[in-house]
């Protein structure tokens, strides 16, 4: 076995071939029993430590790899800045990614927030979130849309609409929800609400679906049913406000019909009285 130091003509570099050249290649080991070795640098600081520019070209199915000498290494890989003072980028032993400073850009060059990303984005599972404000302006409502997309509910206005007609659904479909109290089985939290299974079988539009399965109840367009359902508990209170005048107008007829018979009756007996004083009746 050999080592062979030469020079690449044809490539205009200088070759370092651990082996019999063109026959035989060699692993090459630098440094194996200590020190450092320096690319660009007289002075290299670590095991490898390059001063300038360096390309990771994949050559197979791993890519650029960083492995740990132990998973109890609390520091994987570190990106500093030029004084080695700052970590701007830190990956912990458990893949937990670190940074220190300035934002992280997801399809754009100038990231104008913490995280700014130009796209859509996909949460596979749950994703919680402390605030929500409109850029610049103030706190914005958030809807979960069908297939799980996450943003602002979607806008009222009619150019965005087509085939429109009138909903009436209303007390029909109140009456037949049933409210539930639960228990989360996440945390443990008590809670009381609707069951997306239940409220199906009473109308699916009131809910959606993610992966082909129920997911939950579009508790927005309850609201709008419950307009309809006062709608139509302010149409019977006023057929019930009309049916009790009509019978107050009836009564009071009646009282004064009454009144006149009573008067016509007091006439009478007096009449037959004045003319039969011994009538048994005259002495009542």
């Amino acid at each position: 076995m050999q080592l062979s130091l030469g020079y690449d003509t044809s490539s205009n570099l200088g070759v370092i071939q651990a082996g019999q050249a063109f026959t035989a290649f060699r692993n090459l080991s630098l440094n194996p029993f200590g020190g450092n070795v320096g690319i660009g640098t007289t002075s290299p600081s670590a095991k490898l430590h390059i001063l300038g520019s360096a390309l990771f070209q994949n050559g197979g199915n791993n890519g650029f790899r960083i492995t740990p000498g132990s998973d109890a290494d609390a520091i994987v890989l570190n990106v500093t800045n030029a004084a080695n003072t700052i970590n701007w980028l830190t990956v912990g032993n458990q893949g937990q990614v670190i940074m220190n400073g300035g934002n992280v850009g997801i399809g754009t060059l100038n990231p104008l927030a913490k995280l700014d990303v130009q796209g859509t984005v996909r949460f596979a599972s749950q994703v919680t979130i402390g605030f929500l404000v409109a850029a610049g302006g103030p706190n914005i409502p958030i809807c979960l849309a069908t297939g799980g997309a996450l943003g602002s509910c979607s806008s009222s206005s009619l150019r965005y609409k087509k085939d429109i007609g009138r909903f009436g659904s209303g007390l029909d479909v109140i009456n037949r929800l049933r409210p539930i109290s639960f228990t989360w089985k996440s945390d443990g939290t008590r809670d009381f609400g609707l069951g997306a299974e239940d409220v199906e079988e009473v109308d699916p539009n009131l809910v959606f679906y993610r992966d082909g399965k129920i997911e939950g109840v579009k508790y927005d367009r309850i609201g709008v049913v419950l307009i309809n359902a006062v709608k139509e508990q302010q149409a019977q209170i006023r057929q019930q406000e009309e049916q009790l005048s009509e019978q107050q107008r009836q009564l009071k007829q009646q009282r004064a019909l009454i009144e006149r018979q009573i008067l016509l009756v007091n006439g009478l007996r007096r009449t037959v009285c004045h003319q039969n004083p011994r009538a048994t009746y005259c002495h009542k």
